[in-house]
């Protein structure tokens, strides 16, 4: 079997998704544009309406110090509200 490097592969991955989602293959200029393009206005559009449900969480290792999903909730409220400073957001430590 040919190894392949691991670049490429998922380069050629990303080509072969993009071209079975979109129907064509875009050159990259077309991305940096579109990326380019992108305003903090948009950024928090689409902030807000992820903060607008309840958070999914996942998490692997020792879990002792993970805080609680209501933690975790009141913390991304905070945020979104402009209040507490982020390091102090959490009871416990991570």
């Amino acid at each position: 079997m040919v190894h392949l490097n691991c670049k490429c592969f998922a380069f050629c991955s990303f080509l072969y998704t993009k071209v079975l989602a979109q129907g064509e293959r875009k050159r990259p200029e077309e991305y940096i544009d579109r990326i380019a393009a992108v305003r903090a206005e948009d950024i928090n559009r689409i902030a807000d309406r992820m903060l607008a449900s309840r958070p999914t969480v996942a998490a692997i290792g020792d879990l002792n110090n993970l805080p609680d999903v209501k933690e975790i909730e009141l913390g991304l409220l905070d945020r979104k509200q402009g209040r507490g400073d982020p390091k102090n957001r959490f009871t416990k430590k991570w």
